[in-house]
């Protein structure tokens, strides 16, 4: 993809996330800023209580935070170390372009955000583990050796096995075009 295409896209991006936010924002900007992004970082009797598992709950109990409303940067920890995975992910994926690391990346910044989080519940924290999971089993796949489904050569001399046909029973009647003599289980 190149630089326009990149471009076109990341402007088409941007002008469906204003189609969605702008009518909230000039209805009222100042309720949608409140409810959507200071409920979740902000500190007060708004914002979110702190809960689950992660960082934040062990600042709680560290006594470092000393109320589950009280203020506390976690943005501020967050992007620096959700930034530094994504310029180690690029690093990584511009000498291997795999999917499987891609996928991995992806499940480490997802954990180290919601870690680090003012509220990391376990769902969340366990779908960046699914992640990073996926995405080693993904690399540990070696196309040469592994085959993923018994493969036998079709009559029309592509690789996948040829459906069930119909037998005249019970059940959906040959797709149209097929003769359900050829290839049929019965005699």
């Amino acid at each position: 993809m190149g630089w326009k295409a990149f471009l076109r896209a990341t402007g088409l991006a941007v002008v469906a996330v204003l189609a969605l936010i702008l009518p909230f924002l000039i209805w009222n900007a100042r309720a949608f800023v409140s409810d959507t992004l200071l409920y979740n970082f902000g500190s007060g009797a708004e914002a979110y209580p702190i809960q689950g598992l992660g960082l934040s709950s062990w600042l709680l109990q560290a006594g470092i935070i000393h109320g589950p409303r009280d203020a506390f940067p976690f943005l501020l920890l967050q992007l620096p170390l959700v930034i530094l995975s994504w310029i180690l992910a690029w690093r990584w994926l511009s000498r291997r372009p795999w999917s499987g690391d891609a996928i991995l990346w992806m499940g480490i910044a997802f954990f180290i955000f919601l870690f680090a989080n003012r509220f990391a519940q376990q769902a969340y924290l366990l779908l960046g583990v699914e992640l990073i999971l996926a995405g080693l089993l993904a690399r540990l796949h070696d196309r040469g050796n592994v085959q993923l489904a018994p493969v036998r050569p079709h009559r029309l001399g592509g690789g996948l096995p040829p459906r069930a046909r119909h037998t005249g029973g019970d059940g959906l009647p040959p797709a149209l075009g097929e003769d359900d003599r050829q290839d049929s289980v019965a005699p």
